[in-house]
This record gives C-alpha cells, sequence and structure tokens, in this order.
C-alpha cells in the first residue's frame, strides 16, 4: 500500500474527505467517476490545498471506496450510514488508514523501535522525525493533517507525538505487530523469537491483572511496546487513588516449579533508581491460564533479591576493558 502511494502529492485532509464523502449521501443519482469529482474540486483550495492527486487512490487502497464496472466509485458498506461530523468522517478514514498500513510489511520500517519511544515524561509515544524520511512524507503530511500525529510539546523540530485522543487505535492495530516483528537476525532467531513471545504472553498476562486489581482505572501503560530501554515493562499505580504513575513493573516469564530470570545492568540500575516504586512480577507460563494463578509480585527487588540470600545470583557476562 504504501510503495503504491508515495508517488502521489496529497493524499488529502479532513476536510477533503467531509466534503468527498458528502457527495454520495447528498447527491446519490450523480455517477461518482473521476470526471465528475474532478470536476467539483476544480479550483477549490481545501485546508490550503488544491492537488488532491492522492486522494481516491488512497480511498481505494484503503476500503473507503470501491470502483464499480462502469468506473464510477461507490462508498463501501462502513460508510453506508451518513457520517454525524466532521469530527466523526476524520475518526474513521483514520481508523481506516491505520488498519490499512498495519497490514504492509513498509509500516514497520516507520514504527520500529529504531524511531518508536515512549515519552516517559508527557505518557506520549514518541516518533522521530526521519521515521519517514522523504519516501513516506505524504503518509506523514496526512496523519498530521488527521490529527494523529502532533508536535512533540519539547522538540517540536524533532519528534512527533501519537495524539493521546488516537493512542488506543495505535494500540490495537500496531503495537503488537511492531514489536513481533524485531527479532535480531542472526542464528538465535527462533530462539529469541521463542523468548519474545513468550515475554509478550506474560506482558498481556500482567496488563489484564493490573487493569483487573485497578478496578479498570485509565492509565496503565505497557511501554515496552514502544520502549525497550525503559528499564522495565509496564507503568501502573499502587492504587485506584494514585494521581500519578507510581507502580513500575518488570515482567519475567518462566516455566517450571521454581521461578527464574535474567535481569539486565540497565534494570538492575532502574530499580535501584525507583526503589519501592519498581516490582518484579515473575509470571509461570505454565499456569497462567488458571484464573485463580497469581503472579510472584517483588517490590524493591534490588534490595529484596540482589541482597537477599535466598536467591541464587549468577554472573553470566562481564564488560572488562584496560584500565589505561
Amino acid at each position: 500500500m504504501l510503495e503504491g502511494l508515495k508517488q502521489y502529492t496529497n493524499l488529502g485532509s479532513a476536510g477533503y474527505y467531509w466534503e468527498l464523502i458528502n457527495l454520495f449521501y447528498d447527491r446519490p443519482g450523480v455517477i461518482w467517476d473521476d470526471n465528475h469529482i474532478s470536476d467539483h474540486f476544480y479550483n477549490k483550495i481545501i485546508e490550503g490545498e488544491s492537488i488532491f492527486d492522492g486522494c481516491i487512490p488512497f480511498l481505494l487502497s484503503t476500503h473507503v471506496l470501491s470502483q464499480n464496472q462502469d468506473g464510477s466509485y461507490s462508498l463501501a458498506y462502513k460508510f453506508k450510514y451518513r457520517l454525524q461530523s466532521r469530527e466523526h468522517c476524520k475518526q474513521k478514514i483514520l481508523e481506516a488508514l491505520i488498519l490499512a498500513i498495519s497490514k504492509d510489511p513498509d509500516t514497520y520500517s516507520i514504527f520500529c523501535p529504531e524511531f518508536c519511544t515512549f515519552d516517559l515524561i508527557n505518557n506520549v509515544i514518541q516518533i522521530n522525525v526521519s521515521a519517514f524520511g522523504l519516501k513516506y512524507a505524504n503518509i506523514r503530511k496526512l496523519m498530521i493533517n488527521l490529527g494523529f500525529l502532533l508536535p512533540h510539546p519539547n522538540y517540536p523540530n524533532r519528534a512527533y507525538i501519537v495524539s493521546k485522543r488516537y493512542k488506543s487505535l495505535f494500540d490495537k492495530y500496531i503495537t503488537q505487530d511492531m514489536r513481533k516483528r524485531f527479532v535480531p537476525p542472526d542464528e538465535l532467531k527462533s530462539i529469541l523469537a521463542k523468548q519474545q513471545e513468550n515475554g509478550l504472553k506474560a506482558e498481556a498476562y500482567v496488563i489484564s491483572y493490573e487493569t483487573s486489581r485497578l478496578n479498570n482505572k485509565e492509565g496503565v501503560e505497557w511501554i515496552a511496546n514502544y520502549d525497550s530501554a525503559a528499564g522495565f515493562d509496564i507503568m501502573s499505580f499502587e492504587t485506584t487513588k494514585s494521581k500519578a504513575h507510581d507502580r513500575f513493573i518488570e515482567v519475567k516469564a518462566y516455566s517450571g516449579k521454581v521461578p527464574y530470570f535474567f535481569w539486565s545492568k540497565n534494570e538492575i540500575d532502574t530499580a535501584r533508581n525507583k526503589r519501592s516504586q519498581y516490582c518484579l512480577y515473575l509470571v509461570n507460563l505454565d499456569k497462567i491460564a488458571n484464573p485463580t494463578y497469581l503472579p510472584l509480585i517483588i517490590s524493591d527487588p534490588y534490595s529484596s533479591v540482589l541482597g537477599n540470600d535466598d536467591w541464587i545470583k549468577t554472573v553470566d557476562k562481564y564488560h572488562i576493558k584496560q584500565a589505561h
């Protein structure tokens, strides 16, 4: 999809699509083909644009429009009933866009760990400006026009953020595949892929567990989907009365009777800095299907694990360099 659209100058805006889709509702007797649509928009300027060369190809590729045998266009079934407002139209077009690009492998060269992180200060998904490049500049422009991407509040020239209003849309269609596709291309690929799959299962379980524990309190964030270097996987809350995130969870999956896990230096450093706000959730993959199962939760593991002889610590690697 993305490859086919990169040749066009303008892929549209909320105003253009609101006017175009209403043509089908307001004038159902007209055969809306390329000529009639071009005539309608001839010499029109909508939201500063007068060239709409990529709009119809975009609507076809996102299945908002279908083309009939006579060359005319029809609205898809999901647009059968009149949209309530321009904002409603924008949301429907945006959802069609995100759904369509989620099925395109090229999307994950844009939304990948290299360019996509989570801003822990502003609690937003952050996209580096270089993610789109010149190749997909028109897709970036469309996402800005539809309100999906906004300038970063602290450094607008370096990054965009995914609008909080549409974060659920991004999570629904993009984040899981984005993470699953990022597997290092080496001889350990199959092993790492399995570890990643197990990690995703455990993290999904903890997201569900936390949501239930907090009586569906909004704001539990699955950070690992966007930022693998945060030092934890999930931002949550101690209680339903917490006003800000005050529980930072690192999830470790294991199988068997005895809990075990691997702990990176970055995770240990984060645990040391956050102390009682940092928790390890050890999730037994053999038991998560059991509705009565509860994970092993370790608060302040920097003290309660590293300083506790009940846990056997084995050094796996040393970082060694010459002093001088």
